[in-house]
Parts: C-alpha cells; sequence; structure tokens
C-alpha cells in the first residue's frame, strides 16, 4: 500500500518506523510513543507533519494494551524495513498522468529558456538562476515517478524496484541523456544489472524528442554476462499506458562480479563504472546478444516473473512454458528520435573505440 498523500518527509529520510506507522494508518504520536521500544533498531524520528496534526508529543512510557506480541511483531516488521529516501516516498503517491506531463513541460521550457535557437540565452546571474531552476525541475520529474516492481531476485525473492515512466516516450526516463543522478530503492545484493527491450504498437511514437535506445522489439540476453559465475537474468513484461510493451530483463548473481565484466544499463550505450582500484572507467557497449530463451532456460540461468501476479515470484520450469519465448518482432537495436523510429546493426561483441 501507498502511504497517505499529506506525509511530507525531509529530504534525507533514514527513518522506516515513521514510513510504516503512516502507511498502516497509525497516528504519528503512536509512533513517538512505540519509540522507545524500538532503540537497538536506530529508528530516530525525523520532523514529519500532515495536514491533520502538528504534534511531537513523545510519551515517556508505552500506552496500555501494547502486549509483547505487538512488540515482537513490530520489531520484525522494522527489523526488515529498509531507509527510505524523499524520492522513495514521494514516489508511493499516484503520479497523473495530467500531473506528470506538466513537469515535463516545465523542464522543456526551462531548456529553452536556457538555450533559445537564436542562440541568446540568459548570462550572469539569470543564466545561474535558471539552470538552477532546470535542475530542480528534472530533479522534481524523477522524484515524482512511481517506483514499480521490475524483478524478483531468483536467490533471495527480494522484489527488485526501480523508477519508471509509463505514459510515454517523451519522458526524461526513456532519454539516453540523463542529467542528474536518480535515487532508486535498494536493491538486495545479488542486483548486478537491468537491461530491456521495448516492443512499440503503435505507428507513430512521435512524442519522443529526445533519443530514446529501448533495445529490440523482443527480449534477449547476453552470453559474455550471463555466463559469469553464478548469474542468472529474469524476464519481466510492463504495459504502457500507449499500448507498448517493455520488458526489464534484471541479472543477479551470488557470486562477486566485477564492474568491467558487465555492460551499460537499459538505454544506455555509454558505461561507466569503478574499476578493481577505485578509478573512473568507460567504454561503449557493444556486448553480443542472444535471442536463443529456450538454452538459458533449460539451464535454469533465465527465469521469468509476472508482474501482474499478486506475489511475483520467479519461474524456471521448461522453456514451452515460458510466455516470452517465440516473442514476435525486429531482433535489432532500436533508436527513436524526433517520430523516426529505426533499426541499428547488431553489437558484434568487438571493442568499439569511442574516439573514431
Amino acid at each position: 500500500p501507498s502511504p497517505p498523500l499529506e506525509v511530507e518527509v525531509t529530504e534525507h529520510c533514514s527513518d522506516p518506523g515513521r514510513w510504516f506507522f503512516r502507511m498502516l494508518g497509525f497516528a504519528v504520536e503512536s509512533y513517538e510513543t512505540l519509540r522507545p521500544l524500538f532503540d537497538p533498531l536506530w529508528i530516530w524520528a525525523l520532523p514529519i507533519s500532515t495536514k491533520s496534526d502538528q504534534s511531537s508529543a513523545t510519551p515517556s512510557e508505552p500506552p496500555p494494551g501494547i502486549t509483547g506480541e505487538m512488540r515482537l511483531a513490530l520489531f520484525l516488521l522494522f527489523d526488515q524495513s529498509e531507509p527510505f529516501r524523499k524520492e522513495t516516498v514521494m514516489a508511493n503517491k499516484k503520479l497523473l498522468k495530467a500531473e506528470r506531463n506538466k513537469l515535463i513541460k516545465n523542464v522543456a521550457k526551462l531548456d529553452e529558456q536556457l538555450y533559445p535557437s537564436n542562440g541568446d540565452g540568459p548570462s550572469g546571474k539569470k543564466y545561474k538562476e535558471t539552470s538552477k531552476s532546470y535542475y530542480q525541475a528534472i530533479e522534481d520529474y524523477f522524484e515524482r515517478l512511481p517506483r514499480v516492481q521490475m524483478s524478483v531476485c531468483p536467490y533471495c525473492g527480494k522484489a527488485y524496484l526501480h523508477s519508471f515512466d509509463p505514459f510515454g516516450l517523451d519522458g526524461l526516463w526513456w532519454h539516453e541523456e540523463r542529467l542528474v543522478t536518480v535515487n532508486e530503492p535498494p536493491a538486495c545484493e545479488h542486483f548486478r544489472l537491468i537491461l530491456g527491450a521495448y516492443k512499440i504498437t503503435r505507428t507513430d511514437p512521435s512524442e519522443a524528442t529526445g533519443t530514446v535506445r529501448p533495445g529490440p522489439e523482443v527480449p534477449f540476453v547476453v552470453p559474455d554476462i550471463i555466463d559469469l559465475p553464478g548469474m542468472r537474468a529474469v524476464v519481466g513484461r510492463l504495459e504502457m499506458k500507449t499500448g507498448d510493451i517493455a520488458y526489464p530483463i534484471v541479472y543477479f548473481s551470488d557470486v562477486k562480479t566485477r564492474a568491467i565484466d558487465l555492460c551499460a544499463p537499459w538505454l544506455k550505450v555509454e558505461y561507466w563504472f569503478k574499476d578493481e582500484h577505485g578509478n573512473s572507467a568507460w567504454n561503449i557497449s557493444n556486448d553480443e546478444w542472444s535471442f536463443d530463451l529456450e538454452k538459458y532456460i533449460e539451464d535454469k540461468r533465465l527465469g521469468w516473473v509476472d508482474l501482474t501476479a499478486k506475489k511475483p515470484r520467479v519461474e524456471t520450469s521448461a522453456s514451452r512454458e515460458c510466455p516470452f519465448v517465440g516473442t514476435e518482432g525486429v531482433r535489432q537495436p532500436q533508436i527513436i528520435y524526433s517520430g523516426d523510429h529505426d533499426f541499428l546493426e547488431l553489437p558484434t561483441g568487438e571493442i568499439v573505440c569511442p574516439f573514431e
């Protein structure tokens, strides 16, 4: 369930206790009252306000009726929780298409002010103010995006959540160029990489204004990555509001994986990472793809998940039962920009020199 719409959280909310109390419908005072029971968990209160109350009282004694069973149940609940940032909580407030479009239009408006077509942009103090508003508008868009379940870890069973824009390819989330760092929900220790495919069911994806590289039209695997020790991949399916279909393909491993052995994530070509010495490095991803899903399903390295299920879980039965085997579509990378929709050559696995 989502927290109430009126909840406001401080910029860095490392207090899951408050969030769960609001999510479960308890009053803030109840949390303040119970907080002394959970000091060993280091659940510290942060300022929070609602439209209905501004109380910050902290009674020193637990209220009557708090049994040992209730204390244990709440302890286990909080013990399994994770820190939440403002973006994660805000993203649980349902984002309507009209609001999302307004956020995108605000970014476009500020972009035009900064970089007008006639080249006569602002300077000095005006430029700094406009630039600050521009980046804040981009952050506002990403903060408000929903964090949706894209997969399930085949090792620990934890849901993999990620930001997502389901309304169309005009969303900044889909653009190859991303000017801010997006705060994603924490993944489990086994998560390694997210890739994806995308099937356009319309004749004219004209809403895309930035460059979009959504992958091929059908799910695939990267042999060089799935062949790494302990690596397993899970395919899912998300339906866009436009009717298009997105296929997140998420990689997990129970063995330590070097960053250099992975590749650029979904929607990207340039891969930035830290090498084994902690130095920044980058390359152009050109890893070969394989559409032979049956091969990897049969040896249990590729599974799938029904993200519409009440409790999604990884399936690894026979390949004939996998709904993604035999998916129709073009098996080449797509590139979409300003209504143009083209297909590129398949990656070859060769090292690409970025300066040629």
